[in-house]
């Protein structure tokens, strides 16, 4: 009898590969391999919290906002939906709450930049018009 992977999908076992890989790639500033391998992990075992806040920060690095917030948040939610959850997935569910947190301060930022920056092409038109 022969298993391949596809038999073990939703596995944390087989995630486990992809997500060392990740977490490699990521360690060696490798963010777009990095997020590959993690997105795969992720594939494999959605609800696995270090895969997602790793994945979280390849995107972020990546400068893919958005999607690093969605990472983050599926971290947050992996870890709060877990029945025993593994002891060092709070300390990652509360590191991806801080990188979210941080996340939100910098779209607050560029709100406000991109307000004003509207505000001054808006005064400039008139002044020229």
């Amino acid at each position: 009898m022969t298993l391949t992977l596809s038999a073990w999908a939703g596995d944390q076992e087989v995630a486990k590969f992809p997500f060392a890989k990740g977490e490699t790639a990521l360690r060696c500033k490798r963010y777009a391999d990095a997020e590959g391998y993690l997105r795969r992990a992720l594939e494999e075992y959605a609800p696995y919290p270090e895969a997602s806040y790793a994945h979280g920060v390849a995107l972020e690095k990546l400068d893919r906002s958005q999607e690093a917030t969605a990472a983050y948040r599926a971290c947050i939610a992996a870890v709060g939906a877990a029945e025993k959850p593994n002891p060092k997935w709070k300390t990652t569910g509360n590191r991806a709450a801080r990188a979210l947190k941080k996340l939100r301060r910098e779209f607050a930022a560029l709100d406000k930049l991109s307000e004003k920056h509207t505000k001054d092409l808006l005064s400039f038109a008139q002044k020229n018009a």
